[in-house]
């Protein structure tokens, strides 16, 4: 628990291929050296959602002459694209609610609840919408995960910000808004840890991923995995085996298993 904690304290977040998730590769490699592994990284690249930009902006206008970011969360198998369009509140995007409702141009803001994520996206796409925003129906925000991949940009956001953006649409105030999500290669890396047997009897593989989804503490996903390894490392650092011991810590769990499947391929 004492290495678990300090752990989290020093390194958490560290979302799939961030900075932070190279800081935290490079800890655990020097780690591992400190034991006396021949520790090393494994570069590889992935196409992730950019961080360049936010995801939602909302542009100034002459009653805000800032430009307001939104903090927001894209949807798994949202679909991409850079769209600036009015805001059209659509309640729950049930197919009754959106009956003759033209959102052509348009972005949907949406509650969330009772029916899918993927019906309410499909349903605003259908009737024209350039994007859809989605606000969680108790208090903080989501990530939510659509079942197909949609045609527009999908996103979500906390109950807290949908309903001030619903206040100023029911005041009669037009709200533009502008939805970026958008695919970029970064770089990433495992963190390969070895030490070699010595009769030659194949390898014994221990692993975990060591990097997280954004905005958490990841005190279980999964930095408990990663206290694990270090600490059977620790474990076993003077003891002798006739089979190589490589403990690997894979990078972009989170989002598609990528470190683990480059390691496997490589």
């Amino acid at each position: 628990m004492e290495y678990l904690t300090s752990f989290i304290d020093e390194y958490s977040p560290r979302p799939s291929g961030s900075p932070e998730e190279l800081v935290t590769a490079e800890f655990l490699r020097d780690e591992m050296a400190a034991l006396g592994y021949e520790a090393v990284l494994q570069d590889f690249t992935v196409e992730l959602l950019s961080r360049d930009f936010p995801f939602l902006t909302l542009p100034e206008t002459d009653t805000s002459p800032e430009e307001l970011e939104i903090r927001a969360q894209p949807m798994s198998n949202t679909g991409l694209g850079d769209a600036t369009a009015p805001l059209v509140f659509v309640q729950m995007a049930f197919e009754e609610e959106l009956e003759g409702v033209d959102l052509t141009g348009s972005i949907a803001l949406i509650e969330r609840g009772l029916i899918t994520f993927q019906e309410k996206v499909s349903q605003v796409t259908e009737a024209g919408a350039v994007g859809a925003i989605v606000f969680n129906n108790t208090p903080g925000g989501f990530t939510g995960a659509l079942s197909e991949l949609s045609a527009i940009p999908a996103i979500s956001i906390t109950q807290e910000d949908g309903l001030d953006l619903l206040a100023r649409l029911d005041s009669g105030e037009e709200v533009p808004a502008r939805i970026r999500v958008q695919l970029e290669i970064v770089p990433s890396q495992n963190v390969v840890a070895e030490k070699a047997g010595t009769a030659g009897k194949g390898v014994v593989i221990l692993g975990a991923h060591y990097d997280t989804v954004e905005d958490t503490q990841a005190a279980n996903d999964n930095s408990t995995g990663i206290t694990s390894l270090i600490l059977m490392a620790k474990e076993l650092q003077d003891t002798e085996f006739p089979y190589t011991l490589k403990f690997v810590f894979f990078g972009v769990e989170e989002i598609g298993l990528f470190g683990s499947r480059h390691y496997v391929s490589s």
